[in-house]
């Protein structure tokens, strides 16, 4: 089944969400394709910006003396308003009461509840209404004065502290004040109090490398069924973050900012009502747009620079046809690409028009775009099924061309951030590998003391991400121009629009587990690229690394199948990921149908571990390392208005705090020893040990960072297309293991 036809199958229109909308003040925005704007590093080194400054003290003040005297003067009133309803309502529910109860006990939910605490008896109606009638009687001399209590205290308590509320609030207002007043924050209270918050936990945590005090052993945990809760859209379950066994941090600050984040600790309620309650603040979309003589760059660096991850790309031409090729062939695409045929010419094709029926809330454009590029790689047409009922088709030297780049640039970055980076990498690979470690492998059990670097802080990295990123009303909800039930079809949707080897055909011995049958299926068809010939190495050192721990504490495949605990944790993991592909899936995660070949199985234990590290190394950085492309919203924007070449100002806000939020320093996977974490063997082996096969694997990625630094310093002697360099699978940027 094509792309397409997945998403006109899966892809339903429905109604917008209703959501208040500033609608954009009258300006001259850009109108032509942008330049390119220049990429701003971010600061040296991290601080915590408070946004403030002297000359905004008069605001703030007169603001907070404001609102305070509001607080004052309005938190009475409204007791005083509210006394005659509560003594109608009590009033109403003494005379009319039991009628109503009586009438409600017959609707679905009341009838399932009653028939389950009192039975289903005949006249159960009658018996469940007067029970609730004679409780909610009995109760209303006791609750109406809990209610006067409770204002009384609310009053004073404001009366009291409020001034700190009222004054906290004057001095985020002044946060939207233009530049260089301040830094222009067009957004609302929640994505400010996200941000103010998630500085602290970026500043104090630092692991620069693993080492017996960041992962320790003795943090592990017997393995037992963990605490889970649904993910918003998704049909996921995430465990909660309070089932981490490990710190990410080493001094006593960060610990208490970790836990209090998570919900525990002894400041634990401050990040338990800020995870399950801060997303029910007000929310509304803004259409400010950057003027003619503003730099998007610029603008979003003097909010986050503080705290952006560093960027190691180089994009001194982001707009030109030769850009596009590259963004396709060698950045952000690299790892979507197709071939395809049409009237006897092949094409490669890049594909977004997949989330183009998917709703938008109003004011926004559509998503949608379809790059073609002919064999030499230059740019052919673009069809867009994202402009209305009909696709449209713009080639280069068209009137729309720039827009047509535009869409479908963001569209890419919506595809590979929601779809490829959220749903398929973090919230089932890392997620459900997490769960079956934890549930089924003893703590000295071999393969969970390898997994070890690889899962680091992944349950608490998921948690924030399900919480602050994937719920409903969140930052992702407010980063993104799509409705809600466009957000949970695009999830929907991710299955059946997700590469690193699941595009491959059942038919033609796909998905498999095997990244290097992937890339040799890819050649075949004619996809012979940089970023696969070095993804196609990068896993070969992998593999050997996964194979070589798993001969040592393996010696035959029968040591494998007589496991029960490894042949549990691989069941585990591989039926999470064929619950949730959605799609046939190839014969490598139905190890039930061959249990019995004792060598394939322990084949597939090495490939489950190597295709897992790839995963959480490699493809992570590929569809999360964005920095470059969502700093700048002429290059990638998140959503914007229709016709317009870039993103509004609230995106260039919501879509930089969302990378700002991964700034968080993780162990690097080039450099660090944890050999110190491998139990030791029972009895002999004359295999490799540990430490022997760790050393090999640290020097073949100091070869291949060598190699791969070289390719980048000679990039520019070669001819089209193959001149940019290649980022992505140098050790020296790949972490162990996610971040968010």
């Amino acid at each position: 089944m094509s792309t397409v036809q997945v998403s006109e199958s899966l892809i339903k229109k429905a109604k917008p969400d209703v959501v208040a909308i500033k609608k954009p003040a009258a300006a001259t925005a850009y109108r032509q394709e942008p330049p390119s704007f220049p990429v701003v590093q971010p600061a040296p080194e991290k601080f915590v910006n408070f946004f403030f400054s002297l000359r905004l003290l008069p605001c703030i003040i007169g603001k907070g003396l404001l609102y305070y005297l509001i607080g004052c003067i309005g938190l009475p009133l409204l007791g005083v308003a509210m006394s005659p309803i509560l003594f109608l309502g009590a009033l109403t529910f003494c005379f009319a009461g039991w009628p109503l109860l009586f009438a409600a006990a017959w609707y679905p939910v009341p009838q399932k509840l009653i028939r389950q605490f009192i039975g289903g008896f005949y006249g159960v109606e009658v018996v469940a209404a007067t029970i609730c009638y004679v409780i909610g009687f009995v109760s209303l001399p006791v609750l109406v004065p809990i209610f006067f209590i409770l204002i009384f205290v609310l009053v004073v308590s404001f009366w009291v502290a409020g001034w700190a509320l009222s004054f906290g609030l004057a001095w985020l207002d002044t946060w939207s004040y233009a530049h260089p007043h301040s830094v222009e924050f067009i957004t609302d209270l929640y994505c400010k109090l996200v941000y103010f918050g998630f500085q602290f936990e970026i500043y104090f945590h630092s692991l620069p490398s693993i080492d017996p005090k960041s992962l320790r052993v003795e943090y592990l945990r017997d393995p037992k069924p963990l605490k889970k809760f649904l993910c918003d859209f998704t049909n996921v379950y995430v465990p909660y973050s309070m089932e981490n066994e490990q710190e990410n941090t080493v001094s006593i600050i960060g610990k208490l900012i970790n836990d209090t984040m998570n919900g525990q600790g002894p400041l634990g309620f401050i990040g338990h009502l800020g995870k399950n309650y801060i997303y029910a603040l007000p929310f509304s979309d803004h259409f400010d747009e950057f003027q003619a003589d503003e730099d998007p760059v610029e603008f979003c660096m003097r909010q986050v620079g503080n705290m952006y991850p560093p960027i190691y790309q180089e994009w001194p031409d982001k707009q030109s046809d030769v850009a596009l090729t590259r963004f396709c062939k060698d950045g952000l695409g690299a790892h979507r690409v197709e071939l395809a045929v049409e009237d006897g010419v092949k094409y490669y094709v890049l594909r977004t028009n997949a989330i183009a029926s998917l709703p938008v809330r109003d004011g926004f454009a559509n998503y949608g775009g379809d790059a073609y590029f002919g064999m030499n790689w230059n740019p052919v047409k673009i069809v867009d099924a994202g402009l209305g009922k009909s696709l449209v088709t713009t080639r280069p030297g068209d009137a729309g061309w720039a827009e047509a780049k535009f869409r479908f640039r963001s569209s890419m970055s919506v595809i590979v951030t929601v779809c490829d980076h959220l749903y398929g990498i973090h919230l089932v690979v890392a997620n459900y590998m997490a769960i079956a470690s934890r549930e089924h492998l003893p703590t000295s059990h071999p393969i969970r003391r390898f997994l070890m670097p690889f899962l680091f802080n992944t349950i608490v990295v998921n948690d924030n991400a399900a919480t602050n990123l994937c719920r409903r009303k969140t930052l992702a909800y407010r980063c993104f121009a799509l409705t809600e039930s466009g957000l949970e079809q695009a999830y929907r949707a991710s299955p059946f629009i997700a590469k690193f080897g699941s595009d491959r055909p059942q038919e033609e011995g796909g998905p498999c587990l095997d990244y290097e049958e992937y890339v040799d299926w890819l050649k075949q068809q004619g996809i012979d690229t940089e970023y696969f010939r070095q993804g196609r190495k990068y896993w070969q050192i992998v593999k050997k690394f996964c194979q070589g721990i798993v001969d040592f504490y393996y010696d035959t495949p029968q040591d494998c199948t007589s496991d029960e605990k490894l042949m549990l944790w691989a069941d585990s993991y591989l039926s999470h990921i064929k619950h949730f592909s959605n799609a046939p899936l190839g014969g490598d995660h139905d190890m039930e149908s061959y249990k019995l070949d004792q060598v394939r199985v322990k084949k597939t234990i090495t490939h489950i571990l190597a295709h897992f590290v790839m995963t959480v190394t490699a493809h992570h950085e590929q569809a999360g390392a964005v920095e470059v492309y969502v700093q700048d919203v002429s290059f990638c924007a998140f959503k914007w208005t229709p016709g317009k070449l870039m993103g509004t100002k609230q995106t260039a806000t919501s879509q930089s705090m969302l990378m700002m939020m991964t700034a968080t320093p993780f162990p690097k996977i080039l450099g660090s020893d944890w050999t110190y974490v491998f139990p030791e063997k029972n009895g002999a082996s004359q295999k490799a040990t540990p430490k022997q096969v760790f050393a090999q694997f640290q020097q073949d990625l100091s070869t291949l960072h060598a190699d791969v630094e070289d390719y980048n310093k000679t990039c520019h002697t070669r001819s089209f297309p193959d001149n940019n360099p290649m980022y992505v699978f140098d050790p020296v940027n790949l972490e162990t293991s996610i971040s968010v």
